[in-house]
């Protein structure tokens, strides 16, 4: 997936896996992570809802892999998570 990774998303995956390492290093993994991950959605509207709030009611997409949702927005991702709201279900990729 041709995607740009926002430092907002660096300093996500820092601050929930505890990583120090480079940038580089981090923009690399996550490409490697999101070319194995999955289309997610959410298994309620009221979590779509939330989403739209929380992204300033810009539409994304959602692609999960392992433990890690993955949310872009206009060919950049721009924040991602880890999978323990249980809000999410693949759809196949």
């Amino acid at each position: 997936m041709d995607v740009i990774i926002s430092p907002h998303a660096i300093d996500r995956f820092r601050e929930r896996t505890g990583c120090k390492r480079a940038d580089d290093y981090i923009v690399k993994k996550l490409h490697e992570m999101l070319e194995k991950a999955e289309v997610a959605e959410f298994t309620h509207n009221k979590y779509a809802v939330k989403a739209l709030f929380n992204h300033d009611f810009t539409p994304a997409n959602y692609f999960m892999y392992n433990n890690w949702i993955f949310v872009v927005v206009d060919g950049e991702v721009r924040t991602i998570h880890n999978n323990e709201a249980k809000r999410w279900v693949p759809t196949g990729g």
